[in-house]
Formats: C-alpha cells, structure tokens, sequence
C-alpha cells in the first residue's frame, strides 16, 4: 500500500498516532461548510440568483411541514442549516467574513456589540457601513482586523524591560598548571545588576506635518457617503519614558571597636557587613520616534522638494537628564540612488552630551544594502570624539562660559570603522525520489494510484535546516578586528513558522502552532584581534511558547574569562542572568570543551529522553481523542445522510421524471468512494493487511437534487463529503465521485476526484 493510503487507514481505524496522522486528523473539517451544503462555487462567487435557486431547491424538500411526522425533527434540523447557509451568503458583509473566520467569526461579528453587531463599531462610524459596497466592506474590515491585531501585539512589545542579574562563581573551577581540572560546590555571588524599563505614552498624530482632510473637503464636489473608506493610517508617532539602575554589589569591610565592660579593655576588629549596593547609577529620559508618511503632501510644511526627501523616514529622539543631559538623535530612510535597483538603507546618528557651543556631537553612520536574496552587506562608521577647529573654539568661548573642567569630564570615545556580511537564512524544500520509479509510468486511467503517489511524494519533501553566518572586519585606533558567525537550526521535529501578521490588506491568512517544534537555534561566534586574542561564543536558544524563548551561551571573552549566561525573552521583555566561572588567566583548551560538551549532552538527554518521548506520548492520546471523535461525527453524518435522503427522494424523483419526459439530463446512478485500483499489480501492493476497505457509496439521489435546468455543476472547491445526502466514508482519503447520466437518450459518465469539478451534460462524457 502506499504511504498515503496506508496513513489515511490508520488515521481512520486505528493508526500509531504519527506526527502526519496527527495534522491529518487535526486538519479534518469536522464543521460544514455552507457553500458546500448549497453545492455552490466559493470562485467565483455565486451570484443572488445562484444562491436562491439552491435555497428554493433545497428547501422544497426539507420543508418541516412536508414531512411525516418521524422526519419532523430531522427536517427542522436540515432546513435550519439551510437557512442559516442561505441568510450568511446571500448577505454580501456576512459572506465576506464567513470567507475569512468561518461560521464562529460570523456569530462573534453580528453578536451584541461585536463588530457589526448593536452597539458595535460599525454603529460609531462616520461613514455608514451599511452604504458600502462588497469591495469597501471588505476593506474597511480588514483595515478594522489589522488594526486591533496591531493595537494587541502593540500592547505587548511597547512596554520594554530588561533585567540583568550577574553572579560570581569563579571559585567553583580551578585549574593547575599540567591542566587538571578542580571542581568545587558552586557557591555563586552576586556581582552585577541591571534594571531598564521603557512604557508609552499616547500621544496624538502629528497632523501639522500634513495637510488635515477637512482642508481639501471643500475642493471636492463627490457626495460623502459615496466616497470609500478612508483607509487608517499606521501610527506614526511615539513616546516613551525610559528608566534604568545599575550598579554591583558588595560587602565591604567595617572596622567594629569593642569594649569590655569587666576590664575596660578596647579590642578593634575587621568585620564584614552585609550585602550592599556600591556604584549604582541611574538613567531617567525620554525617547520619542516619528515616522514620516511616504505621500507627497499638496499642502503643508512638507509639500517642499527639500523637505518632501523626509517622506518614507524615521527619526527618533532619546534625551536622558539623569544623571547627566545627554540628547541622541537618529535618522533612518531607505534611499535608491539608481531606479531599479535594491536600496540603500541609511542611518545617521548623533549624541550630544554637552553644549553644541563647547563641542561638536559624536557621529556615526551605518550604511546597508541587499545583495540579491542571499545577504546583506553593511558598512558602519564612528567619529568617536571630536573637536571644532581652534578658530571656532576662540569664537565659541566669547559666546558661551567656558570651563577648563569640563574638557577634561568629558567621555571619550574612539573613531571606528567596519564593513561586514550577513548571509539570510534559507528554506529550501528538496523532494525525495519515490521508492518504486516504475509507480511514475503507470497509465493515466489508474487515478486513484496517481493521485496517492503524488501526495506522498509532497510528504516526503524535506526541509533543510535554515542557516546563516556573516563576518565583520573593524578597525579602530586601538587595532583590527575580525569577527565570524554561523547560526543553524537543530533538532527541529518539523517546520517552525515565524511569527508574522495573521491580517493585510489582501485578506486573512491564520498561522498555525509555532510552539511544537522543538528546534534549537545554534549560533556560533569567534572573533580575533589584531594581537591575535581570541574570544568566542556558544549560544542555544528555544521556544517554549508562542512568545517566549530561552537560552544558553557559553562565552569566552575578553579579560571577562570563561562564563555562562541564561536568557529569557518575551517580546519586549528580557532577564538575563550572566555567570563568570572561571578567570582568564585559568582557562584552557578541555575546560572550554568541558563547559561546552556538557550543557548540549544533557539537553540532548533531556530532548530525546523525556521531552520527545513525552510529546509523541501527547500526541498519540491526541489522536486518540481525535479518531474517537470523528468515529462519532461519521456516524452522526451517516444516519444524517440516510434520512435526508429519504426526505429528498420523492421531490427528486418527480423532476427526474419531468426532466426524462423532455429528453433531459437524467442521473441515472451516482456512487462515491474509493474504487479499487484498476492495474492487479497495484492492487496487490496496496492490500497490506485484511482492514483496507474500499468502495463506493450510492448517491444518486443527492447528484440528482443538484440538477437545475438541465445542468449539473459541482464546483471543485465543494467538499462533497458535506454536500446534503453525502457522507465520507473513507475519511483522509482520496474519493472519487463517479456519476453515469442520460442525455438525449444517450449514455454519459463523468468521473471526479475530490479536487477536481463536474459539469453536466459535456460531450466528452459520451459513452
């Protein structure tokens, strides 16, 4: 049998709880889809009289009243469906929605101050959402949808802190000089600390920027409520507060004088006091960013040629006034200096930490462009100090105070520059060949062997593991620089999908769970200075939420030593926790592969040991539970089935008979199902074990309700397991609906898998 149709069996009756079933079960639509209860196409759209013909057609045999009295229930149940299926498409706001969030998105919607419901957006809008169109509807819903998925995320990222907490457990590894290793009981001390908090403020749009709508409405003779609606634009300005303490902890020793009462006798004595802050330091400022729309202006401060360039940038500001005024300024745009090509993204930045009057500010510029779609090169330069000439300076001291001090205060910094690359990360999908090449030579008549190659070649595609890696070489006053990377994920399960925005202007595209893949992102750094001093980094990181991720890296850096730092990040949040193991002066070659080797073994023993067996053990109570549940959902569709064909079948067999008296099209009989294969040798191949079942179920009563005019369409987006009368009786396999109809007398057949449509009568059906 092969791998698709085997998969599908076990799904069905009984499998190993694979990863595959698992998303095969997970995926299976458990609820019914109105465009396939009216057996009409999703694309194109139906038209009003489309719609209603189904309705009339389907109601005129499910009518409560026109049933017997043991159908009663059942029919009221049936025509309750069709109904709701009816009142939700033929409402062009209702179906748009239905396309994107289905029938829960439609009941949220319409419900008691939902989005279109009473006291709902759509009753505060100034442009009445009941004056637009289908085309307007739609987008001003997804405008509606990206915004409140913006305002959550915003919500969540906005708010940025960071805690850093560094301990002290040097004293834990030793080292001697034939390269023994010493461990000792850790007994870790708090070094370092670092909290850093940033929180929004609302501020209003800068609309004195641009010119405001109510300046041009006057020039506009258009009717208001004709208008579509106004599009919302991004937020483009913002501010934050920003606050930060740091400093190191300390037990410093205090001289203690004691005196004995019986002899009077004074004793001094060293004694430590306890943990205490020492050089802490304290940051209070404010950042604000503004981001330029890309649109000329017609009027305004930017209508300018000059000034109209900002369009398209950024600029923000950070000013600190604790514990000394500090103002950073940076622009950023992306500029294409030839059309055509791949822009230039630019960003220019300044710090003032004194007196424009006493000193120019520190600058740096970081240019960076996309080479193809394979990397980014960028170039980065620092001015490091500067000092306006000495004829400035004379003029600039007549104007301001001048103080020797403050020259000698002032913070230095260095001039630097560096160039580097930084390859992009690749997903690339390589198909593997089938394990039977005679399998691609089969006739095209054997469908259903083609079709079940075909899919279980897409799922045997592998995915390679994405990877990057990039230099940077740098230079400074102090020497050269060379500085390498290389990331890669590992133990990934399956695919993991990135975070990205479920909602654009297109339409809604929902992702799927991001947690579940168990990949660990590996990156590796070195970097060698022009004294050839080496340092190099280790780092693993995981997700082990939607937003979360946590991480180890082991580094070796500088004069800092040997060391391990754990991470936690959620979005905008950070907690770092930096451990120093060992000095500089201690490490060697097996310590670092020690402190390297045993991390990844026992992660890798925590992984393959508990987690992974844990996770398939989930899944396959999962699939459990999900096999159960569509055994249920079968046999409730089933009996379904049964009775709606009971209630359909004298109204369908009267048109059949008005149809057969004008030489119309007639079904003559309508089966669904999976057939067996037509070649022997595939059909051996495929009955491995005695549960295989294959076969067709008869449905020529519901073919036949579907004939209208003398036509019968099926469009291929129809799941015709859910078209009324129908039921899966194969579920998570391929099916094929095989219908034998007379037209003019003559004998037709049309055969169609679930991908595929139908329409009747067609020439190419003669027998």
């Amino acid at each position: 049998m092969s791998q698709t149709n085997q998969g599908g069996r076990e799904a069905g009756a009984g499998g190993d709880g694979s990863e595959e079933d698992y998303e095969r079960l997970r995926d299976y639509p458990h609820e019914l889809d109105y465009y396939s209860l009216l057996a009409l196409p999703r694309e194109p759209p139906p038209t009003d009289a489309q719609i209603r013909s189904a309705y009339k057609t389907l109601t005129l045999s499910f009518h409560p009243d026109k049933q017997p009295g043991e159908l009663k229930e059942s029919a009221t149940e049936h025509y309750n469906r069709i109904r709701t299926a009816y009142e939700t498409l033929i409402d062009p706001k209702k179906r748009t929605v239905y396309d994107m969030l289905g029938a829960e998105g439609v009941q949220q919607a319409w419900a008691e101050q939902g989005l279109m419901g009473r006291n709902g957006l759509a009753e505060r809008q100034q442009v009445g959402v009941k004056a637009m169109d289908e085309a307007e509807f739609r987008r001003w819903f997804l405008m509606v949808m990206k915004r409140r998925e913006r305002k959550f995320l915003n919500e969540l990222v906005d708010a940025n802190g960071e805690i850093r907490l560094s301990f002290d457990a040097r004293s834990m590894l030793t080292t001697t000089r034939d390269g023994d290793i010493f461990i000792r009981a850790p007994k870790p001390k708090p070094a370092s600390f670092l909290l850093s908090y940033a929180v929004p403020i609302p501020i209003s749009d800068m609309s004195w920027f641009r010119t405001s709508d109510s300046e041009t409405a006057g020039d506009e003779d258009e009717d208001q409520s004709k208008r579509p609606p106004p599009e919302q634009k991004p937020e483009t300005t913002k501010l934050q507060l920003q606050a930060a303490v740091s400093g190191g902890f300390g037990k410093p020793v205090q001289t203690v004088q004691i005196i004995n009462e019986d002899t009077g006798e004074r004793l001094q004595k060293e004694m430590q006091v306890p943990l205490t802050l020492r050089n802490a330091n304290v940051n209070v400022g404010a950042g604000f960013v503004h981001t330029f729309q890309n649109d000329v202006p017609k009027r305004g401060v930017l209508r300018g040629p000059v000034l109209s360039f900002l369009g398209g940038s950024i600029v923000s500001v950070n000013a600190f006034i604790i514990p000394q005024p500090i103002v950073q300024t940076t622009f950023s745009k992306a500029i294409t200096p030839v059309p055509g090509t791949q822009p230039l993204s630019v960003t220019l930045k300044s710090t003032f930490s004194y007196s424009p009057l006493q000193c120019p500010p520190d600058l740096s510029l970081s240019i960076s462009r996309l080479i193809g779609t394979g990397g980014v090169v960028s170039c980065n330069w620092a001015s490091g100090t500067l000092s306006w000439p000495e004829f400035l300076q004379d003029l600039l001291r007549g104007i301001s105070k001048y103080d020797p001090y403050d020259e000698a205060l002032r913070p230095f910094s260095m001039s630097a520059f560096s160039i580097g690359y930084t390859s992009l990360p690749t997903m690339q999908a390589a198909a593997t060949p089938g394990e039977d090449d005679d399998d691609q030579h089969e006739d095209e008549e054997d469908m259903f062997a083609n079709q079940a190659n075909q899919t279980t070649k897409k799922a045997q595609q592998l995915v390679k593991p994405n990877e990057t890696w990039g230099f940077n070489l740098g230079s400074s006053p102090m020497g050269a620089s060379l500085t390498l990377q290389y990331g890669r994920t590992i133990f990934a399960r399956k695919p993991s999908e990135p975070l990205r925005s479920e909602w654009s202007g297109e339409g809604y595209y929902p992702s799927k769970d991001r947690s579940g893949s168990g990949a660990v992102r590996l990156g590796l750094r070195a970097s060698v200075n022009h004294d050839l001093s080496l340092g190099w980094s280790v780092s693993g990181t995981r997700r082990i939420g939607e937003f979360t991720r946590m991480g180890l890296t082991v580094s070796m850096i500088g004069n800092m030593g040997l060391g391990y730092s754990v991470s936690w990040h959620r979005l905008g949040q950070s907690f770092r926790i930096p451990i120093a193991l060992c000095p500089v002066d201690q490490v060697t070659g097996d310590l670092c592969t020690l402190l390297v080797i045993v991390p990844f073994a026992v992660y890798s023993a925590i992984e393959f040991g508990y987690q992974r067996p844990r996770a398939r053990q989930r899944e396959r109570q999962e699939v459990a539970k999900l096999r159960k549940r569509l055994r249920k959902l079968l046999v409730k569709r089933k009996t379904e089935s049964a009775q709606a064909v009971s209630m359909m079948k004298d109204q369908v067999l009267r048109r059949q008979e008005r149809e057969a008296d004008r030489d119309g099209l007639v079904i003559v009989s309508a089966e669904y199902g999976c057939p067996p294969p037509l070649k022997k040798k595939i059909r051996d191949q495929n009955r491995v074990g005695d549960d295989y079942e294959e076969g067709m179920i008869d449905v020529t009563i519901p073919v036949a309700a579907l004939v209208d005019q003398g036509q019968l369409i099926i469009s291929p987006r129809v799941i015709k397991s859910q078209i009324l009368g129908f039921y899966d009786p194969f579920p998570l396999r391929p099916k094929l609906l095989r219908v034998r109809y007379r037209f003019s007398g003559r004998e037709h057949m049309a055969e169609a898998w679930d991908s595929e449509g139908i329409t009747c009568p067609m020439k190419s059906h003669l027998l």
